[in-house]
């Protein structure tokens, strides 16, 4: 007979219903509490109680954490067409209108077909050169004892690369839009979970009016170049031009409105992915010095050979196994969001339609039942017969199905080449208090990354081919 916990729940379908989790209380948003790790502790707890799938109250509404790496399968890509986008991603069209992030169904299908060619392996081969020249103009311009804040930097480096990717290679191609413009919307992306929340988004309170002024100029500074691009008379074979190029079911090419969504889209994904899986990966490598000298010797070797091409980035294990495990303590995207688009069955349990379900990468990559002593920073995992689980969903920073982060490979290959320029120049310290994880539509540490870099006395010194 079929397995229930495939099949849709209707009424010949026998499950159980409601799964496990905390009754009601007093305070029913205390388990999604915002702010020093309290929801991030609460949802790990929820998990470890009440099993694959627990129900938590949230308001006046309930969430359903999947835990379980082939449930989270079942969430993200077998019955994929059973979920729907959450409410945080369904908000972000308030900002960035109808990019990538927000959009759903088979105009999300069309997008990401349209996309995806910037994306590609070949289209991230060429832009090595540009992570390299970007990175190694920033560092050039730092001081042989640099205090700063790498979050920060590493925002720009990352801001500046996806300019190289979205419209060419050259500084000179267009501005990109300013780092605020493009972040300060996503605090107001935090009240999109909660009834309240949303309402307060349509409030003219200071904040709501500093994220739409700051999304108005990040739309004003990208259409500048879409009509630079349109006045020179050629598309190019960038993201812009594959956007310019591109036409709709009945031949007709893309409004500019929806190019520029998915062009500012694209810079926000890049910037957040980049700059906060750095700031974790350096607190994590600075706290382990065995691990920064294997960088930095590896990084000085490859780097002090000659221009850093993308065949050669592989050569970079050290590197690309610290920022892997980074992730897997600290995933930026901590937590996927879905609706039930109609009842389904998951692990013998009813999920009614229109429930919100959440899988959190934060909680499945540290189940101790999947990874052996999980709070322990070990590259080696990710080694070539590395201590860690089979099940491909025990591990999944960039999500996964027909969802997946779309620039996973181009995050990775540019926090593998930061990683390895930095360490190979210099000799990291973190500067401040250990760092409380600060769960918004992203994972950033609360105060940032406060750094002493102080320049290494053999200088290796990567240059763009």
């Amino acid at each position: 007979s079929p397995d229930p916990a495939r099949a849709l729940v209707g009424h010949h379908v026998s499950m159980r219903r409601h799964p496990p989790g905390p009754r009601r209380s007093r305070n029913p948003y205390r388990w999604f509490r915002p702010r020093h790790g309290d929801r991030l502790a609460g949802l790990t707890r929820a998990a470890g109680e009440h099993g694959p799938v627990a129900r938590l109250p949230h308001g006046p509404v309930w969430i359903h954490l999947v835990s379980d790496p082939e449930l989270v399968r079942e969430v993200l890509v077998t019955r994929a067409d059973d979920f729907t986008i959450g409410r945080k991603l369904r908000a972000t069209r308030r900002y960035l209108g109808d990019g990538l992030l927000g959009s759903e169904g088979e105009m999300h299908r069309r997008q990401r077909a349209v996309v995806a060619p910037a994306c590609h392996r070949d289209a991230v081969e060429r832009c090595v050169r540009v992570i390299v020249d970007r990175t190694g103009s920033a560092l050039d311009a730092w001081g042989d004892e640099q205090r700063t804040d790498l979050r920060l930097e590493m925002t720009r480096i990352a801001r500046d690369v996806m300019a190289g990717v979205a419209w060419g290679e050259e500084p000179g191609a267009g501005p990109p839009p300013a780092l605020d413009d493009l972040a300060a919307p996503i605090d107001q992306l935090e009240n999109a979970t909660s009834p309240a929340g949303r309402i307060a988004m349509r409030l003219p309170t200071p904040a709501v009016r500093r994220a739409r002024a700051a999304a108005a100029r990040s739309r004003s500074s990208v259409e500048a170049v879409i009509a630079r691009r349109r006045a020179a008379g050629s598309e190019g074979d960038d993201l812009l031009g594959m956007l310019l190029a591109a036409r709709d079911e009945h031949g007709d090419p893309l409004p500019d409105a929806l190019v520029r969504d998915e062009l500012r889209t694209v810079f926000l994904a890049g910037q957040e992915s980049v700059s906060n899986t750095m700031a974790w990966t350096i607190w994590l490598v600075s706290a382990h010095p065995e691990v920064a000298d294997a960088v930095h010797r590896e990084a000085r070797d490859v780097l002090g050979e000659g221009p850093l091409t993308a065949r050669r980035v592989p050569l970079l294990g050290s590197a690309r196994r610290a920022v892997q495990e980074a992730m897997r303590i600290y995933p930026p995207a901590w937590a996927i969001g879905r609706t039930a688009t109609r009842e389904v069955g998951l692990g013998g349990w009813a999920i009614p339609a229109g429930a919100n379900v959440l899988v959190s990468p934060w909680v499945t990559h540290r189940d101790p039942g999947l990874w052996s002593d999980p709070e322990r920073f070990d590259p080696n995992r990710f080694a070539e017969g590395g201590e860690r689980p089979d099940h491909p969903f025990a591990y999944f920073p960039f999500g996964g199905g027909p969802r997946t982060c779309i620039g996973s490979s181009l995050a990775m290959t540019e926090a593998t080449i930061v990683l390895a320029m930095l360490l190979a120049r210099y000799e990291v310290a973190w500067a401040g208090d250990a760092p409380v994880p600060r769960p918004q539509i992203t994972l950033r540490p609360e105060a940032g990354a406060p750094i002493v870099a102080r320049r290494r006395p053999v200088r290796a010194v990567a240059t763009a081919p």
